[in-house]
């Protein structure tokens, strides 16, 4: 694997993370601990 696909790999990672965790908000933070 490449630099760049890493990069790429970890990015979308933690675009995913971030999405999960606003969903987790607005569902009420018991659902995922902080």
């Amino acid at each position: 694997m490449t630099k760049a696909q890493y990069l790429l790999q970890q990015k979308s990672y933690y675009f995913w993370v971030d999405e999960r965790r606003i969903l987790a908000y607005d569902a009420g933070s018991w659902i995922l601990p902080r």
